[in-house]
C-alpha cells in the first residue's frame, strides 16, 4: 500500500512523522536541550534514510531489499528510545516520580513495586519474572518474522503499523513526562536470582534510560503482540497469553515500573491499535480496487 509518495507505505509515513515531530520539538525547545544540534542529527538521518533508501524499494526490488523495508523501523528504536531521556526536561525540569508514587499510594495504600517482590521472594519466582521481562526483546521481532513469512505483506504491514505507532506514542509521551519508575527505590532484593536475573541487570544498566517509564512501552508492545498473535495464530493463544501475563507482572515485580505505568501501557496499546486499524481501513477504501490485495 503506497501512501503519500513513491513506494512509501503507512509504516514509512508514521516513522517520518514521528522523527519530523521530534526534530520540530528539538528546534522549538532547543534552549532547554543540551547539544540539541547533535540530537537532531539522529532524526534527520532517519528521515534521509527513508526518503533516499526506503522510498526506492518497491515490489520489483530484490527480496533482501523488501525485507529491509519491512523491518528497518526496528533498527532505529533503540536510538529513538535513548534519545527521549536526553530531551525529556523541556516541560518539567524535575522528575515526576514523587507525584507518581503518591498516586500509587492513593490507589493501593502501599507501593506495589516494593510489596510484590517482598511478598514472594522465592528464588525460582525471581528468576522466572526476570526471564519473563527478558522475553520482551524477542516477542515483537519474532512475531513480525512469523507474520512476514507466513501471513503475507498486508497482514505484516497492519502489525508493523500498530507496533510502530505504539512505540512512537510512548516515546512522544516520554519526551514530555520524565518518570524513572520503580528503580528510584534503589533496592536490590534479587540476589537469589539466576542467569536471567543477571542478564537483565546488565541490559538495564547498559541500555535502559532514565525518565522513560510512563506509560510502560514493554506492556504496550506486549499487548500489541498478544492481539496480533492470537488473531493470526489462534493455536498459540495460550503461549501468547502466558508471555503477556508474565511480562506484565514482571514489570512491577522486578521494580522496573509503577503499577500505573503498566495499566496505562495496556490502555495505550488498545487505543493505538484501534486508531491504527481504522486509519488502515480508511486508506484501503481510498486505494483503487485493482491494487487491493488480500
Amino acid at each position: 500500500m503506497a501512501v503519500g509518495g513513491k513506494n512509501l507505505n503507512c509504516v514509512d509515513v508514521a516513522t517520518l512523522i514521528y522523527n519530523l515531530g521530534i526534530a520540530l520539538i528539538l528546534l522549538l525547545f532547543h534552549n532547554r536541550i543540551h547539544f540539541w544540534y547533535f540530537e537532531i542529527l539522529i532524526n534527520l538521518s532517519i528521515l534521509l534514510f527513508i526518503v533516499f533508501i526506503v522510498s526506492g524499494i518497491g515490489d520489483s526490488s530484490p527480496g533482501m531489499a523488501k525485507f529491509l523495508k519491512g523491518f528497518y523501523p526496528l533498527l532505529f528504536l533503540l536510538a529513538e528510545y535513548q534519545q527521549t531521556s536526553r530531551i525529556n526536561r523541556i516541560v518539567f525540569p524535575e522528575l515526576l516520580d514523587p507525584l507518581f508514587q503518591r498516586i500509587e499510594y492513593i490507589i493501593f495504600g502501599f507501593q506495589p513495586a516494593i510489596a510484590f517482590a517482598r511478598a514472594f521472594p522465592q528464588p525460582w519466582l525471581v528468576e522466572y519474572m526476570h526471564f519473563s521481562y527478558f522475553t520482551y526483546y524477542f516477542q515483537f521481532p519474532v512475531l513480525g518474522l512469523m507474520l512476514y513469512f507466513r501471513r503475507g505483506r498486508h497482514v505484516f504491514t497492519d502489525y508493523m503499523f500498530s507496533l510502530c505507532n505504539t512505540f512512537y506514542v510512548c516515546y512522544l509521551i516520554y519526551a514530555f513526562l520524565p518518570v524513572v519508575g520503580a528503580p528510584v527505590f534503589n533496592m536490590n532484593d534479587f540476589s537469589a536470582g539466576g542467569r536471567f536475573t543477571a542478564i537483565m541487570a546488565v541490559l538495564y544498566e547498559r541500555f535502559e534510560v532514565g525518565g522513560a517509564a510512563f506509560p510502560s512501552s514493554h506492556v504496550a508492545v506486549a499487548a500489541v503482540v498478544l492481539y496480533y498473535g492470537i488473531k493470526h495464530f489462534p493455536r498459540g493463544a495460550p503461549l501468547f497469553s502466558v508471555l503477556f501475563l508474565g511480562l506484565t507482572a514482571s514489570t512491577v515485580y522486578c521494580r522496573y515500573h509503577y503499577t500505573i505505568d503498566v495499566i496505562c501501557g495496556a490502555i495505550t496499546a488498545v487505543l493505538v491499535v484501534v486508531i491504527s486499524r481504522k486509519l488502515l481501513g480508511c486508506l484501503a477504501k481510498r486505494e483503487p480496487a485493482g491494487k487491493r490485495r488480500r
